[in-house]
């Protein structure tokens, strides 16, 4: 159930997602007028303070399946021997998995947060086809697009496209190089 979302079109979240968001019969603003806050009631994709974090919660939606798949494979993928052993040495849950779980998942917690942060630098599916700019929601792969397609200036679009690619690279050693020094 958890790994549905992934497997579905971003289109067809698109369409879900905007009867959920929906100002007048939007589940979300009704389920909150059904348990007595209806004076949280938004345009959720109306309001620009608000449009970003919507947006933001349909791609975290979309892809904790994968996460959780992945998490879940390198968690079962620890010996259990480890943890019988922390536990017959007096070790606290905390220090459990400071030293153990931690540790031993470290290279898919680092693959995981480079797939995060490329994928959020390459937004485009979902903003681009619920919004289609409105609301300032453009990224910057919809501005390339815009940039080869509407506007016809590919080498300009292309241009653009290098960029990205230097800058997810500079974000990934940055990310490398402080987070996960090798220990020696």
């Amino acid at each position: 159930m958890l790994f549905i979302p992934y497997v579905l079109h971003s289109v067809a979240i698109v369409i879900m997602f905007r009867n959920v968001y929906h100002v007048q019969y939007g589940s979300l603003n009704i389920f909150l007028e059904a348990i007595g806050l209806g004076s949280w009631q938004q345009q959720w994709l109306g309001n620009p303070h608000l449009v970003n974090f919507s947006l933001a919660f349909i791609s975290i939606w979309k892809y904790f399946g994968l996460t959780m798949v992945i998490f879940i494979g390198a968690l079962q993928s620890i010996p259990a021997d480890n943890y019988e052993a922390a536990k017959i040495d007096g070790a606290s849950g905390w220090q459990t998995f400071r030293f153990i779980t931690l540790p031993s998942i470290r290279s898919v917690l680092e693959l995981m947060l480079i797939l995060t942060l490329t994928g959020a630098l390459e937004a485009f599916d979902i903003p681009y086809i619920m919004m289609l700019g409105a609301n300032d929601t453009h990224t910057f792969v919809s501005k390339t697009v815009d940039m080869a397609f509407k506007f016809q200036q590919a080498g300009l679009a292309s241009a653009m496209a290098v960029v990205l690619l230097l800058i997810v690279i500079a974000f990934i050693i940055l990310q490398r190089k402080l987070l996960f020094r090798e220990e020696k």
